[in-house]
């Protein structure tokens, strides 16, 4: 009789471990919950994109968001289960200057004057589940990024989000820094 109560109690404990790896960030106060933002956002940030960590200066969290599709009305298939869920969007500024100006131009239209467009200076911005504290998305400063809607984190990178280890068990692209002009104004195309 006491070796099932055993067995029983080990499953239970092993339950409890596994289901408390994703952390239900609305249920933490707002100090826990934080840490865990910033530490997960650095450590997915760090992975996808180590040049950029030493320009990490200031950091951000939002309030939460709802997902929508970023492509107006057409909505991917892998999008289609998440619209309307909660995120929080972490991000890591590279200066206290929190805009800075991008200048585009059409390359088909060699005589057009380019467009001044103000753009924030974020170094890198990650995009994490509020319901169960899972990543979103990555994205950088030179327009780069990951989403983790149709492969999770751990699919792409086979690490967990709190793994904070430089290494990464699977090969993985990382997303260099862009190249800076004269004036020290980055260039983004």
């Amino acid at each position: 009789m006491r070796k099932p109560v055993l067995i029983l109690a080990f499953c239970l404990c092993c339950f409890s471990a596994i289901s408390a790896q994703h952390a239900n960030l609305q249920k933490m106060d707002s100090i826990q919950r934080n840490k865990y933002l910033k530490e997960v956002a650095f450590n997915i940030a760090k992975t996808f994109g180590p040049d950029y960590v030493p320009l990490f200066k200031n950091v951000t969290i939002s309030g939460i968001q709802k997902f929508k599709s970023g492509n107006g009305e057409y909505i991917r298939p892998e999008e289609k289960k998440y619209i309307g869920r909660a995120y929080y969007k972490v991000t890591f500024f590279e200066d206290s200057i929190k805009k800075w100006y991008q200048y585009q131009y059409d390359p088909a239209k060699p005589d057009d004057t380019p467009k001044k467009i103000e753009r924030e200076t974020y170094a890198a911005r990650v995009k994490i589940w509020a319901d169960n504290g899972e990543p979103l998305s990555v994205d950088y400063q030179s327009g780069w990024g990951y989403t983790f809607l149709k492969k999770s984190y751990l699919e792409q990178t086979g690490k967990q989000p709190t793994d904070s280890s430089d290494k990464c068990p699977k090969k993985i692209t990382t997303v260099p820094l862009p190249p800076k002009a004269k004036d020290g104004e980055l260039i983004c195309y």
